[in-house]
């Protein structure tokens, strides 16, 4: 009797000892999962950690590179203040009797300068003013680092007294050929392409882009070639536009009015928009042999009489109202390359 007594406490004592290990093993399976969740949670964090520096770099790098940017401009915008590269003595530039054009805020006369012909631009004295000439010898000297055959060539400017600016002399200009003969679609074609092309190149300028903002046919002037393009078109007063956007009353200035874009009026809207805005009322006007219209919406219905249907899908979409719903001279140039005549 005492050895079953024995036996089954023995039994009792087993089954304890089983149950004992059996919560024992689930005691340490719990820590194990929690040991895996906490290394899983650790693992997290050392990869959010990981990426939180990885952007920390990316921010530091953007800022580095932003620093540079602004330092590069800087430096740009008073090398252009300082740099007096393109300054001529007065003396060495003659003027002749033979005058080219006259305008509200400059005569442009036929010049000698080292024995030359050049094109000699005199700005009116109601032009001059002590924050005109700071801003002229910046454009100048941006005017100086322009080169692309669609540009008239800038030759360089004087600072004393009243300035004259010299550029190349070209034959005549666009505004004036209109007048005197009609242009083929060859013709029109190919001064539209070289006309785009000198803008983009405006536009794309470094650090900062160009915007000409005084587009018109008087602007764009001629030297004649041969072959069935007849003409060398080239962009003029890409660097003296900004000078003349305030009279002396203090009121906008946008350019020819006839030409001016919708947000001409308003400066912290410029854009190299404005510029294919008027372009393409230049487009129009050498397909339709007259004056553009006024107003933005008699040019709109003035668009609807072009005949050539690719032109004039051309020119109505760079006359939107919209400066970001018109073409881009990059986009204007691959529209001209694919146009049939």
């Amino acid at each position: 009797e005492n050895e079953e007594k024995l036996r089954q406490q023995d039994i009792v004592i087993l089954e304890k000892d089983r149950d004992h290990q059996v919560v024992l093993q689930e005691n340490q399976e719990a820590l194990w999962q929690k040991d895996r969740e906490v290394q899983e949670k650790n693992w997290e964090l050392h990869e959010k950690d990981r990426e939180l520096q990885e952007k920390d770099r990316e921010l530091q790098e953007k800022d580095r590179e932003l620093r540079q940017s602004q330092e590069v401009v800087r430096r740009y915008q008073q090398q252009a203040l300082t740099d007096d590269h393109w300054v001529i003595n007065k003396d060495e530039v003659t003027l002749t009797k033979e005058e080219l054009g006259r305008g509200s805020y400059a005569v442009v006369k036929v010049g000698i300068f080292r024995g030359l012909r050049v094109a000699v631009k005199s700005l009116h004295t109601i032009i001059i003013s002590d924050f005109n000439l700071a801003l002229f010898s910046r454009e100048m000297s941006i005017a100086s680092r322009v080169r692309h055959p669609n540009l008239v060539q800038f030759i360089g400017a004087t600072k004393v007294g009243n300035p004259l600016i010299l550029t190349e002399l070209m034959s005549t200009s666009l505004n004036q050929e209109l007048r005197r003969n009609r242009l083929t679609n060859q013709q029109i074609l190919s001064i539209a392409q070289d006309v785009a092309l000198g803008l983009n190149y405006l536009h794309l300028f470094k650090p900062q882009p160009i915007i000409h903002r005084d587009v018109s046919s008087p602007n764009v002037l001629l030297k004649p070639c041969t072959g069935p393009a007849g003409y060398e078109a080239k962009v003029a007063d890409y660097g003296t536009a900004k000078l003349v956007q305030v009279d002396s009353t203090g009121t906008i200035m946008p350019g020819n009015v006839a030409y001016a874009a919708p947000e001409a009026p308003i400066p912290d809207q410029h854009s190299p928009a404005m510029d294919v805005y008027s372009y393409s009322v230049l487009l129009m006007e050498m397909n339709l042999y007259s004056p553009p219209e006024m107003t933005t919406a008699e040019r709109e219905v003035q668009s609807g009489s072009v005949s050539w249907s690719d032109m004039k899908s051309l020119i109505q979409r760079g006359l939107n109202a919209s400066p970001r719903a018109r073409p881009t001279m990059a986009q204007v140039i691959e529209s001209l390359k694919k146009m049939k005549i």
